[in-house]
């Protein structure tokens, strides 16, 4: 029996400290991305993860295919929803509220990418 074929796999730091934006990725290359958004609860405050996300949201949107899906999880809904409304070339698809993460309120976003 054949192997399944093997996406290619680019891991980007988001993690606290760095900016989410400045890729090192060639625009329109990216069929998939999943994140863990930091939630503003070790990082900052909500008005950071705000910045923090629209940057993201923007490198997203320039690095991936059109009808890329991106997959997020995170505990700042408030903050990626108003990022996600400044971004042109992403829509929401699918939002899964009130998910439990470690005891934690979390929501699941599914988005598409769009033609900018």
């Amino acid at each position: 029996m054949p192997l399944p074929k093997r996406e290619p796999i680019l891991v980007a730091d988001t993690s606290p400290g760095t900016s989410g934006s400045g890729l090192p990725i060639e625009d329109d290359t990216i069929d998939k991305v999943f994140s863990n958004l930091p939630w503003g609860r070790q990082y900052g405050s909500r008005g950071d993860l705000g910045r923090l996300y629209a940057r993201f949201l923007s490198e997203v949107a320039k690095v991936q295919r059109t009808n890329g899906k991106e997959v997020f999880l995170g505990g700042a809904w408030s903050e990626l929803r108003k990022a996600l409304s400044t971004t042109n070339g992403l829509q929401l698809v699918e939002h899964f509220k009130n998910i439990s993460v470690l005891g934690r309120r979390a929501d699941i976003l599914v988005l598409k990418r769009t033609n900018r």
